[in-house]
């Protein structure tokens, strides 16, 4: 007819506290695993997006006569193309990268993103981090220290041409700024840059496209310096609408997604692409090309 009346008082104070500090230490565990996790999550949405574009990049190539898409201007507000006589600016045109590979894996053009930004009057309506879009690398963020916050691609307006108004851009997925150095092709009638997948020794080694690096802040510091993981000092901000080892991303672990002219995408070390050696391509001087690994197809790859 009696209770024990411990029973009734529930658990004493230093069992609660036993379980608390279980818990704890539970959580103390458990949380770098699923920061991991979580990491090895976006960098595989990351890889994915960067099959998209060598995807896309190939069927544009296959489509006309292998040209690859144009890597355009160092910033999409610099000059314009000539093409067929008529001065058109890259956001326009339809050999720019950014126009010419996304409908082909059945997405719009940066072209027609900008002009809904522009109708909107809103420049945030451009995919950004926390986007899901094949333009955003899902572990990238917004730059918010000095230089990058000045001039990250998202604050920086595009000549919009004859699309009638301004508009921002902000992508981290950019083509190889190196790759058609000293090329001696040009783009059918025009006088721009151009080279095609035959001219290329190893398709597969040759980077076509990269991340871009959205802030210095992404990178390791040393005093007042940036550095990569071999210790070179960065110094180049991320304002540009193309990239080389200068302003490639190291956000997964220190590695950076590339994708080469066989469509094959690939988590790199970013020591490894930013190491300097004899160059694969002029062995007679130094630089950073390698045999699976190539910057500049037609040149050593230096600074």
């Amino acid at each position: 007819m009696f209770t024990n009346q411990r029973d009734r008082m529930g658990f004493t104070l230093i069992e609660l506290l036993v379980v608390v500090s279980i818990i704890a230490l539970l959580i103390a565990i458990l949380l770098p695993v699923l920061g991991s996790a979580r990491e090895a999550a976006r960098a595989a949405q990351c890889l994915s997006n960067m099959r998209q574009w060598g995807l896309g990049s190939a069927m544009f190539s296959d489509e006309n006569d292998q040209f690859v898409p144009d890597d355009g201007p160092d910033q999409v507000t610099d000059g314009t193309y000539t093409i067929n006589g008529a001065a058109v600016s890259p956001i326009e045109s339809d050999i720019w990268w950014g126009n010419a590979i996304m409908p082909y894996v059945g997405q719009d053009p940066y072209r027609e993103i900008a002009i809904r930004a522009i109708n909107s009057g809103d420049p945030t309506d451009v995919p950004l981090p926390g986007d899901d879009s094949p333009w955003i690398c899902p572990s990238a963020e917004l730059p918010s220290n000095p230089p990058d916050v000045a001039t990250a691609p998202y604050v920086m307006p595009f000549s919009a041409g004859t699309l009638g108004g301004l508009g921002h851009y902000y992508f981290n997925y950019v083509a190889n700024s190196k790759l058609d150095r000293n090329s001696p092709k040009r783009w059918p009638n025009s006088n721009e840059e151009a080279i095609t997948v035959t001219q290329l020794r190893t398709p597969s080694s040759t980077v076509n496209m990269l991340e871009l690096r959205s802030s210095l802040s992404e990178l390791d510091s040393n005093g007042t310096n940036f550095i990569y993981p071999d210790g070179d000092v960065v110094t180049a901000g991320s304002n540009r609408a193309k990239a080389d080892w200068q302003r490639m991303a190291k956000r997964h672990n220190d590695n950076c997604m590339f994708v080469y002219f066989d469509g094959h995408a690939a988590s790199i070390s970013v020591a490894y692409a930013d190491e300097e050696g004899p160059d694969h391509v002029d062995p007679s001087r130094n630089g950073r090309n390698k045999s699976d690994h190539i910057w500049i197809p037609f040149s050593h790859a230096d600074n």
